[in-house]
């Protein structure tokens, strides 16, 4: 599933403080011999994305966009399977995990405008001009990367504006349950009606509340799969809240196209850098 001998690929983390958040990034040193394929699963976090040099992405799936070097991508949730990327060229990628409802204050729109696609940010901005000192005639470079504090810092709302928002919070909930909640859990929890819940939590994540909570479960049972991979299918669908390992083999089906033995002992840095990058929340 992942063309890792057409890639040559170093990664480490990047950190940077902007309105009182840690903003963690992965940084990709990507050398591409002719094109690369991979895989990467669902996951409950927009994700936005800076490529440099001549290395691009091009989604094989999900409306097929393609990346220009030195510009901003941001990505809503992903509703079926894996999202298949073909990788060309080389250059730096830097690639930031968003809380979905930071995603929403930030943006100003309804995140279902985002499901299944990824779009060029400075389209979707109110006002686009903010982004031209890191875009234009491509500024940015990797020693320069200590600049994107002052992006964020432009971009990220007043940290009390998701902080007020129960949205942020369920999200936040689920996350910290891996998926492993009723909507049950969440009206009793937060003393809000299903109805409310379901209207806001498809305006402000894109997604319903069920199939948010089956991303981080499913995810949640690769990352054992990845630190245990000699643990049994059986044990890890229990730790994940799946009713049996047949229900878990089913979503590798459904989400990843193969069975869970594909990925056991699957070793690829692009997608422990995809599993491991921290989010902003």
């Amino acid at each position: 599933m992942f063309d890792s001998d057409k890639i040559k690929l170093d990664y480490q983390y990047g950190l940077f403080t902007s309105k009182g958040l840690e903003i963690t990034f992965a940084v990709l040193d990507v050398e591409v011999d002719g094109r690369a394929e991979t895989y990467f699963p669902r996951n409950g976090f927009s994700i936005l994305n800076f490529f440099t040099q001549n290395y691009a992405i091009e989604f094989q799936n999900y409306q097929g966009s393609r990346t220009i070097p030195y510009r901003f991508y941001l990505s809503g949730l992903f509703t079926d399977v894996a999202l298949k990327v073909a990788h060309t060229g080389k250059g730096k990628g830097y690639a930031f995990k968003i809380h979905p409802v930071i995603a929403h204050h930030m943006l100003k729109t309804s995140m279902k405008n985002l499901v299944n696609k990824q779009v060029l940010l400075s389209k979707w901005l109110t006002d686009s001009k903010i982004l031209g000192q890191f875009e234009n005639n491509g500024t940015l470079r990797y020693h320069e990367v200590g600049r994107m504090s002052i992006l964020f810092d432009i971009l990220l709302p007043p940290k009390e504006v998701y902080q007020n928002d129960p949205m942020y919070h369920i999200v936040n909930f689920i996350a910290s349950k891996k998926g492993k909640v009723t909507i049950n859990d969440i009206t009793s929890k937060f003393h809000i009606t299903e109805r409310t819940l379901h209207r806001n939590f498809t305006y402000k994540v894109g997604i319903s509340f069920k199939s948010y909570a089956k991303i981080w479960q499913f995810e949640n049972a690769l990352k054992l799969m990845q630190v245990n991979p000699e643990e049994s299918l059986s044990s890890i669908a229990y730790k994940s809240g799946y009713y049996d390992m047949a229900h878990l083999a089913k979503d590798f089906q459904n989400y990843m196209d193969c069975a869970p033995k594909s990925l056991r002992h699957e070793t690829s840095p692009m997608l422990k850098s995809y599993l491991d990058t921290q989010a902003i929340t």
